[in-house]
């Protein structure tokens, strides 16, 4: 009987600590993700900025042209 409930706790804490990596290894996966994220907004919005750049400039252009 004892013997039993010392291999039903062991298995119980293998079981928990397993969790626990993946849940380790999900936070970090999530904190990676988030990094990545962070960095593809920060290229839109610097693309955005060129693209408003280049359509002021093509404006400035088109408009000298027929003037």
């Amino acid at each position: 009987m004892i013997v039993v409930c010392q291999e039903s706790l062991s298995d119980e804490t293998r079981q928990k600590l397993s969790l626990s990596n993946k849940l380790k290894e999900t936070e970090t996966e999530i904190s990676r993700l988030q990094d990545q994220l962070d960095d593809e907004e920060d290229s839109k919005v610097a693309l955005q900025k060129n693209l408003t750049q280049v359509q002021a400039q093509v404006g400035e252009q088109i408009g000298s042209h027929f003037r």
